[in-house]
């Protein structure tokens, strides 16, 4: 499940629907507006194989490295965010759900970031149009 937290903007959601990817919104299809950073980490473990994309930093912290999911911090313009989780999606390393469970992971315009399940590693890629 592809979960977007309600920080991303809605004409970025319909563009990534319009994309044909199938996703919901915390405050829009799942839960209500304004629940806290702990109560999303409750939320996500309990649901099968979830991707959760957010514009919040505070989820990007190895500690939060679940096998459940996978957390992508976007640390992109608004307008850029569907154009950067789409480029992400078909990624060759993240193009999977399985590849993604156990990862945190930054996202800007020229880098990714990420840390995996039982490591403090911080691990980059360079985020180019290859």
């Amino acid at each position: 499940m592809i979960l977007l937290d309600e920080n991303i903007t809605k004409d970025q959601k319909d563009l990534l629907e319009r994309w044909r990817f199938r996703l919901k919104q915390i405050g829009v299809d799942v839960k209500t507006k304004g629940i806290k950073d702990e109560q999303i980490i409750t939320l996500i473990q309990q649901l099968n194989a979830v991707l959760f994309l957010t514009r919040d930093s505070d989820f990007f912290k190895s500690e939060y490295c679940h096998s459940k999911y996978c957390i992508v911090y976007l640390d992109v313009e608004k307008f850029e965010e569907a154009y950067f989780i789409r480029k992400f999606l078909k990624h060759s390393m993240f193009n999977t759900s399985k590849k993604r469970m156990g990862k945190i992971i930054k996202i800007n315009q020229t880098l990714m970031q990420y840390y995996i399940l039982n490591s403090d590693e911080l691990f980059t890629l360079e985020n180019n149009d290859k």
